[in-house]
């Protein structure tokens, strides 16, 4: 789990998505509904990732292309520095 985004709230997420989004450092592919989850499909650098965000644990990030941890810790700190 990576520092933060499990304190997220489903509005934070989706406005940081959003925010990366707009200032071109993510692309939001798809976003989907699974049993008590949303799911973001997304490419950063032109690797997939998926922002899952549980109900009852939070958001989580999860590599679908390989990422190094200190990658996936920066993305998480942009996503978290974008919530606010």
């Amino acid at each position: 789990m990576h520092a933060g985004l499990d304190a997220l709230s489903l509005a934070q997420v989706e406005s940081a998505v959003q925010r990366l989004y707009d200032l071109g450092r993510i692309e939001l592919l798809h976003r989907g509904m699974m049993p008590e989850a949303e799911v973001f499909a997304c490419r950063y650098q032109g690797r997939r990732f998926n922002l899952k965000y549980d109900l009852a644990y939070g958001a989580e990030l999860q590599a679908i292309a390989a990422f190094s941890h200190d990658e996936l810790d920066a993305l998480a700190a942009s996503l978290v520095a974008a919530a606010d």
